[in-house]
């Protein structure tokens, strides 16, 4: 009997590839019988990456746009590649369709070939919950950005107390954005269910609300997570060496992720600090220079910490939970 294989499609960002990856592993020791696709050379004998031929999409001056288009270029792409899986007799039948939370236009291609497709979505159910019921407001009521931006708080049915709305993701603020998150919002709605990277007793307010609120029962969520790699294979590059040995030389519960004041009260600490983007733009925030940092820090507050903590720019978020 051959193994039925699944198709994952995740988004071309580290973090949502590592969850597809992760989510992957975790699918295949739950059930041998299933072989995974992703994008890449063979990785395993049940874990395989297809490489897909570039394309090329003149760019804007609106991202969101861009990026759409991008995905849309590739949907041929994926077709091509699905379809040499349906007919190449070393593939066992194709079971589903795994997208990412942001490809959801591929979710079109899945149906093509009488295929579920499911959405993999790296974030929790509440924000699931807040992102469909946004979605449902501007459809419903016509509502704006600029009417959201005007409230302080919105009761939002996956989260237990009124959301500030100072707290938005700022995609949904920008009103070059709200097509493309219409779009990804809508898309959620068309699988035939989605994957959750959390899980009930985390979050059991928000995994209630979609049994019980109008907006969101009917949608087929499945809390898998957490997906976590607790013990990485490859080795940390020499910064996260550094990190994590002074985390292990530290002494046991001594040390705090994020701290204020932290020079006052004395406790150890590793400071992820990284550099806003301009104001108004929709860039991913960026590592300081080490010369900048006293720009943004107290007059001679490194020296003064040095013995109890470490300021960094990017984290080795895996190898450091605690």
């Amino acid at each position: 009997m051959k193994k039925v294989e699944v198709v994952f499609i995740p988004f071309p960002a580290v973090g949502h590839l590592v969850s597809a990856l992760e989510f992957a592993k975790l699918l295949i020791n739950h059930d041998n019988q299933s072989d995974v696709y992703a994008k890449s050379i063979p990785i395993s004998d049940s874990l395989h990456v297809i490489n897909l031929p570039e394309v090329s999409v003149l760019p804007t001056s609106d991202p969101g746009s861009d990026m759409n288009a991008l995905l849309e270029a590739h949907k041929a792409n994926v077709k091509q590649a699905i379809s040499n899986l349906t007919t190449g007799e070393q593939h066992g039948p194709l079971a589903a369709v795994i997208v990412d939370m942001f490809c959801t236009n591929m979710i079109d291609v899945a149906k093509e070939f009488s295929l579920p497709a499911f959405v993999l979505f790296t974030s929790g159910i509440a924000f699931l919950g807040l992102n469909l019921y946004i979605q449902y407001l501007f459809e419903r009521d016509s509502t704006d950005s600029t009417q959201l931006m005007q409230l302080t708080e919105l009761p939002i049915p996956s989260f237990a107390n009124p959301f500030p709305l100072n707290s938005l993701p700022s995609s949904v603020l920008h009103k070059e954005y709200k097509s493309v998150f219409m779009s990804f919002a809508k898309g959620l709605k068309n699988a035939d269910g989605i994957i959750v990277n959390s899980f009930e007793e985390l979050e059991s307010y928000a995994v209630h609300s979609f049994f019980s609120h109008p907006e969101l029962a009917g949608l087929s969520i499945y809390p898998i997570g957490p997906i976590l790699n607790l013990e990485p294979k490859t080795k940390g590059t020499v910064d996260s060496d550094d990190i994590v040995k002074w985390l292990d030389d530290q002494p046991p519960s001594s040390v705090k992720g994020i701290a204020l004041a932290v020079e006052n009260t004395g406790v150890r600490i590793v400071w992820s600090l990284r550099k806003p983007p301009p104001k108004g733009t929709m860039v991913a925030p960026s590592d300081y220079p080490l010369s900048d940092l006293s720009s943004v820090l107290p007059e001679g507050f490194l020296d003064r910490t040095e013995e109890i903590g470490r300021v960094i720019g990017w984290a080795p978020q895996t190898q450091t939970q605690f």
